[in-house]
């Protein structure tokens, strides 16, 4: 969209959309209660999750729909793997922001490998405003990343394009530094990644010894099997 630049792109389908479908289907007590009381249950989801022991035994694939970067395979699904009786709702929130941070770092250690090295990480949207989400992709990256608190986001950079195209101005960075886009900075914690390190190797594995299955699966309900 703009001369002499490229943009290496990931596209993964449903990170935040995960705990979305936890939020709707397993907390509709306090998905209701919440609505009543005019507050925000993800506020209620996120305590429960910093509650939770950050040194649990789950694991998230967060393919609900499917994966687009890096995987390419429209039969993964996702899996919750290392289930015991002692789970509670707290580590199934948690897995679910680490599976979408595992995820994101498959994506980077791809595009790093290829030349790309990012100088900055920035997270912006709807899952940038949980803290601890925030904090787990820094630990999991193991690098410092900036929280943008206010900005325009891909609406912003439409009309940037748009105001562009129309000739209005010739310069997208005379608009970005008129734009006001706070940011805090995020660091990774002390001893985390390394533990992290140890479960994104195994989240990679599940992913390898399960895809096959996922196609087998995808087949039964292709061939119209899949009723009872």
């Amino acid at each position: 969209a703009l001369p002499n630049q490229t943009l290496s792109l990931a596209a993964m389908s449903s990170t935040g959309a995960s705990l979305k479908w936890f939020r709707d289907e397993l907390c509709q007590a306090e998905l209701e209660s919440s609505r009543k009381a005019g507050k925000d249950v993800y506020e209620w989801i996120n305590a429960l999750a910093e509650d939770a022991n950050p040194r649990n035994d789950i694991i998230f694939l967060p393919y609900m729909m499917g994966e687009r970067s890096p995987l390419w395979d429209p039969d993964a699904r996702g899996m919750f793997f290392g289930l015991s009786l002692g789970t509670k709702r707290g580590d199934l929130i948690r897995s679910i922001m680490e599976g979408a941070a595992y995820a994101l770092r498959h994506n980077l250690e791809i595009m790093e490998r290829s030349g790309e090295r990012a100088s900055i990480l920035r997270i912006l949207g709807g899952t940038s405003r949980s803290r601890l989400w925030n904090q787990i992709k820094a630990d999991v990256l193991n690098r410092e990343i900036e929280v943008m608190e206010t900005s325009g986001g891909a609406p912003l950079g439409n009309a940037i394009l748009a105001g562009m195209a129309l000739g209005w101005y010739a310069d997208p960075s005379v608009v970005l530094e008129r734009s006001e886009c706070h940011t805090k900075r995020v660091v990774p914690a002390d001893g985390r990644h390394h533990f992290y390190h140890q479960k994104y190797e195994i989240f990679l594995e599940l992913y390898e010894q399960t895809k096959g299955q996922f196609k087998k699966m995808s087949s039964i309900f292709s061939r119209g099997e899949g009723t009872v």
